[in-house]
């Protein structure tokens, strides 16, 4: 209703109206955020957390279902654009595969090593130390 008011008083050009939409989308794509999950039999699979598109599973083979959303969530732009937006997303999906991720046996070796912690560094102290001699 806003939109066709806005229309009305100060009609806009299909173009801008879609760079708007493409810049808009851009910055939706970059503010997402993608977790990386246990890789399956398929390959590599990652959570991208975007609410515009519906918060979707990364596959190789998503491509399709990644079309489709982008285009429910930004209609006004075209074939390109929407190749564009992929393209980006993918990009960041890439960045996200390429990240080294944390072993978790390296994780627990070095928990290991450092020894006590705050918790437990209370109970005995340096001071004590000298005091058992």
């Amino acid at each position: 209703m806003i939109a066709r008011l806005l229309q009305t008083l100060l009609p806009l050009d299909p173009n801008v109206l879609r760079n708007g939409q493409m810049a808009a989308a851009h910055a939706v794509i970059e503010a997402a955020s993608i977790t990386r999950l246990s890789d399956d039999d398929a390959g590599y699979r990652l959570a991208v957390h975007c609410h515009e598109l519906g918060n979707p599973m990364w596959r190789s083979d998503c491509g399709e279902e990644i079309a489709k959303r982008i285009a429910r969530a930004w209609p006004a732009l075209n074939d390109s654009d929407a190749a564009r937006l992929i393209s980006h997303l993918a990009a960041r999906v890439q960045v996200a595969v390429e990240r080294p991720s944390r072993d978790r046996a390296r994780m627990r070796d070095a928990s290991s090593k450092r020894g006590s912690n705050w918790v437990n560094g209370w109970r005995v102290d340096a001071h004590d130390l000298e005091a058992m001699r």
